[in-house]
């Protein structure tokens, strides 16, 4: 008996210092969209009670490692989209068109079935869950040696980083390179992030029914462009929804009928 009790003990202590120990996850990003594909790279930051993903602007380049990141590293130049996960909302941060806005995304959170396939990324026991979110459905492998509960993008909502992430259709893949258990650099890397979102005067905020309602007119404009440019007697099947190229093709508070707000 006093035997298992410290043994639990143990278990705790370690489930607490992994849970405070800053790492850096780097992934790398594939969207497949009319028959190419386009790779990027994406990573999250974990420090402490707060974790962020961010995406370097493609034509930027961005190094991390335990010698520290990329000298003269600047938020607003360099990255493309920002997602923080604060509970119980995400603070969501991207060029929408620009300029840049920022807007908390009040998400639903996924329901996840988390099943009992088992595997193994880099050296971590991973467990294999499934959800639908926004359109979506995505099968993810979670890590509950790593107890954080982020993930790539708005992934989000199980006892564990989320390492490996699919569309089940294969319209985006989030598949993990590298982690880095390093505090000091995690710290580091969140306080540029921390500065950047502090400076309020370098970006706009616009509430996120807004964000999409922004977003859905120009995407029905770029789709009646195209569509004017297509030669005299091209037969075009009807285009109802313009967010089929986008991670998030349906919303919450919307007709299930209907891609718009």
């Amino acid at each position: 008996m006093i035997r298992k009790f410290i043994y639990l003990i143990f278990c705790i202590n370690i489930h607490l210092l992994l849970s405070q120990q800053g790492f850096v996850v780097e992934y790398e990003e594939v969207f497949s969209a009319g028959g190419s594909s386009d790779v990027y790279s994406g990573y999250l930051v974990s420090a402490g009670t707060e974790s962020l993903f961010f995406m370097p602007h493609p034509n930027r380049k961005f190094e991390v490692s335990n010698d520290g990141f990329t000298e003269g590293f600047d938020v607003g130049s360099m990255v493309s989209e920002l997602v923080v996960f604060t509970e119980p909302k995400l603070e969501e941060c991207r060029l929408l068109f620009n300029p840049k806005k920022i807007f908390m995304d009040p998400a639903p959170e996924i329901q996840w079935e988390v099943t009992h396939e088992f595997g193994n990324i880099a050296g971590y026991k991973v467990q294999k869950a499934k959800g639908n979110f926004r359109g979506r459905t995505y099968e993810v492998w979670f890590a509950p040696d790593l107890p954080v509960s982020a993930g790539p993008w708005k992934i989000r909502g199980l006892p564990g980083v989320v390492l490996e992430a699919r569309e089940i259709n294969g319209f985006v893949t989030w598949k993990f390179r590298r982690i880095l258990l390093n505090a000091l650099v995690a710290d580091k890397l969140m306080a540029v992030f921390d500065d950047f979102r502090k400076e309020k005067s370098n970006y706009s905020t616009l509430s996120f029914r807004d964000a999409v309602k922004k977003e859905n007119r120009f995407l029905e404009q770029l789709t009646e462009k195209n569509l004017a440019a297509l030669p005299k007697g091209t037969i075009v099947l009807q285009v109802d929804q313009y967010r089929e190229g986008q991670l998030e093709r349906k919303f919450e508070w919307e007709d299930s009928k209907t891609s718009r707000p």
